[in-house]
């Protein structure tokens, strides 16, 4: 395909029809252009992969753009700074994208009663995978009292970082020597809390286990006292920046003006990592280079261009791009004004100037 082409092609792309967003009452819906592409994404996630692993992720990912947008983002510490930031639930073991949520302000989601917008978001997320025994990871970020409350009336636990001003009675919880820890037992809402001082006072919550002393060798051959909530959290909560790192190795690398395209390229990188997880457990695919070389191979074919010399294809093609003046332009057969598309189908000797799109679809009774 030729650069021209790819820019037309990508003028008049679109993935949801005015004609629709016209009709529909979702018009205060910020990102009703793909909205039902995202739907149906998220509907197709969870379906091919109904039993995710029992440790699973919540975190946040960012989709690159600096151009205009209302719900755009600034995030300082993230490798993407600006852009579009989106919620992710992944599996903890190997980055499989399981529900997504985009960002767009105060009203991302209904917010429920007595629940924070960050804790509204976690539950919508992992509504599907409640009340099945799952342990969830979760930053700071996310982590309250309320949310593992909440998580533990659905048989769902939580281990998550917390920070310090989210934690109550904090005048009792005493900083422990270096590399110690010690366990703080919440008995009316049976979670723990951790209090580690390595490089940095950690402080995490925990509602799955019993936390253990773990003696650690580390690269200088020091051993170390680790507790054990914290490797357990260490090893499971990358699912999504394990998803992060397989989506941006091969990122789709044009600039758009218009916000939705970076998302929904974005979303295509999610569906095609996810289908090379799901083809590498069942053994037909080991390496991603690989599988992104099969999906090419198998859109443009072996390389042969293949003729149809019974029939032609009706398609807009360009009269001749070197003639850029106006002079020089054919006219039209419909509405003869001067144009640079045409069909060569219709007739085999003689090409048939038409104007792009109107005049062309008259012309073929379309």
């Amino acid at each position: 395909m030729s650069r021209n082409k790819y820019v037309l092609v990508d003028k008049f792309f679109h993935v949801c029809s005015n004609r629709i967003l016209g009709i529909s009452n979702d018009n205060d819906d910020p990102i009703r252009k793909i909205r039902p592409f995202i739907d149906k994404c998220n509907f197709k996630f969870s379906f091919c992969y109904p039993n995710p692993s029992e440790f699973i992720t919540v975190d946040e990912t960012m989709v690159k753009f600096q151009g205009r947008v209302r719900f755009l983002q600034y995030i300082q510490n993230k490798p993407v700074r600006y852009g579009i930031k989106l919620f992710l639930v992944c599996d903890s073991f190997n980055g499989y994208c399981l529900n997504s949520i985009v960002y767009t302000g105060k009203n991302t989601t209904t917010k429920l009663d007595s629940f924070s917008a960050t804790d509204t978001v976690v539950i919508r997320l992992i509504e599907k995978y409640l009340n099945l025994g799952k342990t969830l990871f979760v930053d700071n970020y996310f982590t309250s009292k309320n949310l593992i409350k909440y998580l533990i009336k659905k048989k769902t636990y939580l281990v998550g970082t917390m920070k310090k001003n989210r934690i109550e009675k904090i005048t009792q919880i005493k900083t422990p020597e270096k590399n110690n820890f010690s366990n703080y037992y919440n008995t009316d809402d049976n979670y723990i809390i951790t209090v580690y001082n390595d490089k940095k006072v950690v402080y995490l919550a925990n509602s799955k286990e019993v936390v253990t002393k773990i003696e650690k060798v580390n690269k200088f051959g020091e051993k170390k006292t680790v507790p054990s909530i914290i490797m357990l959290y260490n090893r499971f909560s990358r699912g999504v920046d394990i998803s992060n790192r397989s989506t941006t190795i091969y990122r789709y690398p044009h600039r758009h003006l218009k916000w939705w395209k970076p998302l929904f390229f974005h979303y295509i990188q999610i569906i095609i990592n996810n289908s090379f997880i799901l083809s590498k457990e069942k053994g037909f695919v080991k390496c991603h280079k690989d599988y992104y070389m099969t999906i090419i191979r198998f859109l443009i074919g072996d390389g042969k261009k293949k003729i149809n010399k019974t029939k032609m294809i009706h398609q807009m093609e360009y009269i001749n791009i070197e003639k850029k003046s106006y002079g020089e332009r054919l006219q039209c057969e419909i509405c003869k004004k001067r144009t640079i598309f045409c069909c060569r189908a219709c007739n085999l000797k003689f090409i048939t100037p038409l104007c792009f799109v109107d005049c062309f679809n008259s012309y073929h009774n379309i």
